[in-house]
């Protein structure tokens, strides 16, 4: 009795691979087909980016540069005045402030509404004081506050804080950043405006009158001759605007 054939192991396989390959081709020419519009639409879009990246840089350049020529148009026209030294106009700014140092600030009248005012002498660290020999009233700039953005925090040392030249006694704080308060000479607070640490709004819209933040004895005098007047204050403000766009 003969024993029937049996079909050898791979012979019902023989086919698969070539439908496999014939599949695998049928897929990859339909993928070859579908990624070449991609592949336009990519390059059509990166090269209108880099367009308008040129024409945007562009136009950032002209505005610069019609910047730099109306500031020299301007100075042309309307030359600084020179540049006075604290020390030089310590004299006539401690005469002035006799009367505004014993006098509480929130019964004087409201001062002028003046970007940087004359009657009062300002540090580096855009903080201003009134002077009447060793008692001073000082506050912040609204330069200052203007770079701080809306105002968050507002932190002061307490009545009798001993403060040091060089040492933050404070700090004020808005959206756009964090700045620490230095005294401008060694000195003992003698009293500080609680009010402006409850209503902010006082210090951004008032800082030289109603905004005012401490008042102290000053130790040593001489320290306050390192002061600047308000056109060197100006002065001073304008190079660190200047440093600043050059980092930029």
């Amino acid at each position: 009795m003969s024993r029937p054939r049996r079909k050898k192991p791979g012979h019902a396989l023989k086919s698969k691979p070539v439908k496999a390959r014939k599949t695998r081709k049928v897929i990859e020419g339909k993928t070859v087909q579908a990624r070449r519009p991609d592949r336009e639409r990519a390059a059509k879009v990166q090269a209108e980016a880099k367009a308008k990246a040129e024409a945007k840089a562009k136009a950032e350049a002209k505005a610069k540069a019609d910047a730099a020529t109306a500031v020299e148009v301007a100075a042309k026209l309307e030359p600084e005045p020179p540049v006075e030294t604290a020390a030089e106009a310590l004299e006539a700014v401690m005469a002035q402030a006799e009367q505004s140092i014993e006098t509480p600030p929130d019964a004087r009248a409201e001062p002028a509404k003046l970007p940087v005012p004359n009657d009062r002498t300002y540090t580096r660290t855009h903080e201003w004081v009134k002077l009447d020999e060793e008692v001073v009233v000082m506050g912040v700039t609204h330069m200052l506050l203007e770079r701080l953005g809306q105002l968050i925090s507002l932190e002061l040392p307490d009545p009798i804080d001993e403060m040091m030249i060089g040492m933050p006694f404070g700090a004020v704080e808005g959206m756009k950043g964090l700045h620490e308060m230095f005294p401008p000479a060694d000195a003992a607070v003698l009293e500080v405006n609680e009010a402006v640490e409850w209503d902010m709004d006082t210090l951004r819209n008032d800082p030289y009158g109603k905004g005012w933040l401490l008042k102290i004895r000053v130790h040593d005098p001489s320290q306050l001759r390192s002061l600047l007047t308000a056109a060197a204050y100006t002065q001073h403000c304008r190079r660190e605007r200047a440093r600043e766009d050059d980092r930029e």
